[in-house]
């Protein structure tokens, strides 16, 4: 979505099981990286299991937002709504079965959700197109 002005990075989890190109994304095409504001607890946890000293910030302030919880934002067109989910187990209550998951709402009621992996293009059209039907 960089190349139409609008560019995100949103992180559904820490990524302690694989790597993350959110810093490389976000330096070649822009935009913001945002996690929710719970990643600190995240951080000290791992900064001690890692031994990770004092040079390793534990506040948050490697991304450009912390998101609070039910804090409502947008994206271009799109409004969407942070939700803790810590170690995932609150996902269900949204009918989250299966990460990753991606729910589009529009005025607050859900119109379209797809479940599993998906490449960055393919995540842009299939957005755009949901974008296409409610405009």
């Amino acid at each position: 979505m960089a190349n139409q002005g609008r560019s995100a990075d949103m992180k559904t989890h820490v990524p302690a099981d694989h790597l993350s190109a959110a810093a490389y994304l976000k330096e070649r095409l822009g935009g913001k990286i945002g996690i929710g504001h719970k990643i600190t607890d995240v951080q000290s946890i791992f900064g001690l299991f890692f031994n990770a000293g004092n040079d390793f910030e534990r506040d948050g302030t490697q991304f450009d937002h912390l998101f609070r919880d039910n804090e409502i934002f947008t994206i271009g067109k799109l409004d969407g709504c942070a939700l803790h989910t810590p170690g995932h187990m609150q996902a269900s209550q949204h009918t989250i079965r299966n990460l990753p998951t991606i729910v589009l709402f529009h005025k607050r009621e859900e119109i379209a959700r797809q479940t599993g992996a998906m490449s960055s293009q393919a995540i842009v059209q299939w957005t755009q197109t949901h974008f296409t039907l409610i405009n």
